[in-house]
C-alpha cells in the first residue's frame, strides 16, 4: 500500500508543495497547555477544494468508528454519505449533532463533491461566554490518511501551529461539559451556558463552512458577548474574521441569509424580554461578502458595550428584518444606510418585555430621511412601530455630528474611537440631507404601515402634505400594488377617517392605477406593543415567540404554568 508520505509527494507535483511530508503512521501531536496564538495566516495558496479532491482521489482508507476507544472495532465503518442521502441543512446544538456532523465531514474530505449538497447550518447551541479551551485526550479515532486529511482542512480554514492543534482537539472531541446551570442533566439533552460544547460546535461549523462551497443560509446564536477582554476569539468569530478580512478569501462565497437568534443561555433566556445584541458587529461580519443579502434579527435592544458604527453605504445588504426589535435613532439610521442599495426593510416593535423603564426614543423624522437614502431601489417596507416611534426629532441626539470641524474640541480617543466617530458623523449628513415623501418611494410595491407613520411619511420632511388639501391617495408610491394599514379605527382620528375614505372610495372606483390591494381599512389590524409583565398571564398570545428556533420555544401556555409554580 503507498505511504501517506508518498501520496503527498505524489500530490505535491498537483500543487501543494507547501504541506510537509509525515514518515511513519500518523499520529496527532497533543496541543501544548500555554494559551494559543490568536494569529490566522492569510497567506493559501489553493483552496482546499481542490487540495482535497486530490487526497481524497488518492485515498482508499475508511474512516474507523467513532466509539470510545475502549469499544473500538476495527471492522466496523460509519454510515456511507452519497447524492442520495446527504442532508442539505447541518443542524449543530447537541453531542449526536456533532457526531453527525463530523461523521459527513469526513465523508466530505474523502469525497469533496458532497460539499456541494450542503446548503444550510444552523449553530442552535449559545455562544455567548469566551473562556480558555483545555485540551484534553481525543475520543473520537480516524484513520492515518482521514487524520491527514482533517489537519489540511483545519489550515486551509486559517489555523496554524498551536492554533492549528487546539481547533483539532476541539474537532477530536465528542463530550461537552456537564451543564450545571438546570441543575445536574446531561448536556445531550440541552445546551448551556459553559464553553466547551460551544467550541466544539464552533470548530465543527468553521472547518464544515470551509468545505461547503454553496452554503446559501446560516443561523446562529450570539458570538461571545461575555467575558471578552483577556480571551482570544472563540472558532467561529476566528473564521468568520478571517474569511472576511482578506480579498481572494474562497469561503462563503454564496452565502446569501444570516439568521441571528436569541440566546440560548440557561441562565438569561427569558423569552418574555428582549435580548441585549450587538448587532453592528454581527452585521461587520458578514455584511461584505458578495452574495450576501438577508440578514434577520428578533427580540432584541442593542447592547450598551456593543459596536456603535458602521460605514454608510458599505454593505451589500439589500434585505434587512428586526423583529420585534427595539433600537434607538442612531442605530436604526445606521443600519439603514448602511446598505448601498435596499430593497427590503423590516422593523417591528412589541412582543417583549424590557427590565428597565421599557421607554426608547425612535424619532421616525430622522428615521424617514434614513428610509430616503433609498427611495429609488426600495420595494418593500414593514413597519409595525407606531407604538413606540416618536414623532418628535430631539436634535440633541444628533447635535455632535452636526457641528462645524473647526469647532470641535480635541478629545483623547483611541483609532477606534475616532473612526466610529467619523461613521456616525457621515450617517449623520447623509440623513439630514434627505429631502421627500411618501411618493418619492417610486420603488416602493409593498407597504405594510401604522396609520400614525404613514401620515407622517405622507407628510414628509417639508408638511406641504398638512398645510395642504392633498388627499392622501395622491402621495401615493406611483408602483404601489398593496398596502396594509395597521392600527386603524373608524370614528377616533376626523383628519385620518377623511383621508382614508377618501382613498379606500378611489380604489374601489379603480382610479389607483398600480394598486391591486388594501388592508387594515374594513377589518382591523392591531399594532405590536411592548408586553407588561401584569397583562401576561391574562393575555399569553402578546408574547412574541420566534418561529425560527423551534428548538428553544417553549410553549407559552406551558412556560406561563412554569412561572406561576415559582414561589415569589
Amino acid at each position: 500500500m503507498t505511504s501517506v508520505a508518498e501520496k503527498i509527494q505524489t500530490a505535491s507535483r498537483l500543487g501543494w508543495e507547501h504541506v510537509t511530508p509525515h514518515e511513519g503512521s500518523f499520529v496527532f501531536t497533543a496541543p501544548p497547555s500555554s494559551s494559543p496564538s490568536t494569529s490566522m495566516d492569510a497567506e493559501m495558496d489553493i483552496p482546499l477544494f481542490f487540495r482535497v479532491s486530490t487526497m481524497a482521489a488518492l485515498s482508499t482508507s475508511t474512516l474507523l468508528p467513532l466509539d470510545n476507544v475502549m469499544s473500538l472495532e476495527m471492522g466496523k465503518t460509519a454510515p456511507g454519505f452519497d447524492p442520495i442521502n446527504i442532508p442539505d441543512v447541518v443542524r449543530l446544538r447537541s453531542e449526536q449533532d456533532c457526531d453527525e456532523a463530523f461523521e459527513l465531514l469526513i465523508a466530505i474530505l474523502r469525497q469533496p463533491e458532497l460539499g456541494l449538497y450542503i446548503k444550510h447550518i444552523d449553530i442552535l447551541r449559545d455562544t455567548q461566554f469566551h473562556g480558555w479551551y483545555k485540551p484534553t485526550a481525543y475520543q473520537r479515532y480516524v484513520s492515518e490518511e482521514d487524520g491527514l486529511l482533517l489537519r489540511l482542512a483545519v489550515r486551509n480554514a486559517g489555523w496554524y501551529g498551536a492554533d492549528e492543534e487546539l481547533i483539532l482537539n476541539m474537532l477530536l472531541q465528542r463530550q461537552f461539559d456537564l451543564d450545571f446551570s438546570s441543575g445536574f442533566h446531561s448536556s445531550r439533552a440541552r445546551g448551556g451556558r459553559h464553553t466547551r460544547g460551544s467550541h466544539m460546535i464552533q470548530s465543527l461549523a468553521a472547518v464544515l463552512m470551509s468545505v461547503c462551497p454553496n452554503l446559501d443560509s446560516l443561523k446562529m446564536r450570539p458570538i461571545g458577548r461575555f467575558m471578552k477582554e483577556g480571551y482570544p476569539p472563540l472558532p467561529l468569530e476566528q473564521f468568520l474574521l478571517h474569511s472576511t478580512s482578506i480579498f481572494n478569501s474562497v469561503f462563503l462565497q454564496r452565502l446569501r441569509r444570516v439568521d441571528l437568534l436569541h440566546t440560548d443561555d440557561a441562565l438569561d433566556n427569558d423569552p418574555l424580554y428582549f435580548n441585549q445584541y450587538d448587532l453592528l458587529y454581527h452585521m461587520s461580519l458578514f455584511h461584505q461578502l458578495p452574495c450576501i443579502q438577508h440578514i434577520c434579527v428578533g427580540g432584541m435592544e442593542i447592547d450598551q458595550n456593543g459596536r456603535e458604527d458602521i460605514a454608510p453605504l458599505s454593505s451589500n445588504l439589500d434585505h434587512i428584518e428586526l423583529l420585534h426589535s427595539v433600537l434607538p435613532t442612531m442605530f436604526l439610521c445606521s443600519i439603514i444606510a448602511s446598505s448601498k442599495i435596499l430593497r427590503h426593510f423590516t422593523h417591528s416593535v412589541g412582543g417583549r418585555a424590557t427590565q428597565d423603564t421599557g421607554n426608547w426614543h425612535m424619532a421616525f423624522p430622522a428615521i424617514f430621511r434614513a428610509l430616503l437614502v433609498h427611495r429609488e431601489s426600495l420595494e418593500s417596507l414593514n413597519l409595525d412601530t407606531d407604538a413606540d416611534y416618536s414623532d418628535e426629532l430631539e436634535r440633541e441626539e444628533f447635535e455632535e455630528y452636526l457641528r462645524d470641524e473647526t469647532q470641535e474640541a480635541v478629545i483623547d480617543e483611541t483609532e477606534e474611537e475616532r473612526k466610529a466617530f467619523i461613521n456616525q458623523k457621515s450617517v449623520v449628513q447623509l440623513v439630514f440631507t434627505q429631502m421627500g415623501c411618501l411618493r418619492n418611494f417610486t420603488a416602493l410595491r409593498r407597504l405594510s404601515i401604522g396609520v400614525r407613520c404613514l401620515f407622517q411619511m405622507a407628510n414628509g420632511t417639508t408638511s406641504d402634505f398638512t398645510s395642504s388639501s392633498i388627499p392622501l391617495a395622491d402621495v401615493l408610491p406611483p408602483n404601489l400594488e398593496s398596502l396594509s394599514i395597521r392600527g386603524y379605527q373608524p370614528g377616533i382620528n376626523p383628519y385620518y377617517d377623511t383621508h382614508i375614505h377618501d382613498l379606500f372610495q378611489k380604489f374601489v372606483a379603480g382610479q389607483l392605477g398600480s394598486l391591486k390591494e388594501i388592508h387594515g381599512i374594513s377589518e382591523y389590524i392591531p399594532n405590536s406593543a411592548t408586553v407588561h409583565l401584569d397583562d401576561v398571564e391574562s393575555h399569553p398570545e402578546l408574547v412574541w415567540i420566534d418561529q425560527r428556533t423551534p428548538l428553544y420555544s417553549p410553549p407559552r401556555l406551558a412556560y406561563l404554568d412554569q412561572r406561576r409554580s415559582q414561589p415569589s
